[in-house]
Parts: C-alpha cells; sequence; structure tokens
C-alpha cells in the first residue's frame, strides 16, 4: 500500500472515531512526535535565551571551557 492510500485510510479510520480516549492517545502521540522532532526556536524564545545570557554573563554567571569539560564528564 503506498503512502497516500495509508494517509487515506488513517483519516478515514480518525474520523470514523468515537471513543474519545483512543482519540486522545492519537492526539498525544501526534503532538510528542511533532515536538520531539522541533529542532528550532521562534524568534521571541531566541531573543528571551540571548536576554538571559546576556544577563548571566553580566553577572558573571560563567564558567570556563575547562571547567565544563570536567562537569560534563559526570553526566
Amino acid at each position: 500500500m503506498d503512502i497516500q492510500s495509508r494517509k487515506i485510510n488513517l483519516i478515514q479510520f480518525v474520523a470514523g472515531l468515537q471513543d474519545v480516549k483512543l482519540l486522545n492517545k492519537i492526539e498525544l502521540a501526534i503532538k510528542d512526535e511533532f515536538e520531539s522532532k522541533r529542532d528550532f526556536f521562534s524568534e521571541a524564545e531566541l531573543l528571551k535565551r540571548a536576554e538571559i545570557a546576556n544577563l548571566e554573563y553580566t553577572l558573571g554567571q560563567v564558567t570556563s571551557q575547562e571547567n565544563l569539560e570536567i562537569e560534563a564528564k559526570k553526566w
């Protein structure tokens, strides 16, 4: 069965669902899959991260590369 046929069958299956619990599970699975593959940040998220990083730098909350590598070995 080709992918287009599979998608149509899945849509028909979901459209006919009466089981709310199963529908919730499907929605959650789709949401989890989408979010796990999200490898980008929105402009607002990037700006917020930059603001936090700048504040931490200004406050001296930084570590050296050497210390970071030592700490990372403990992970």
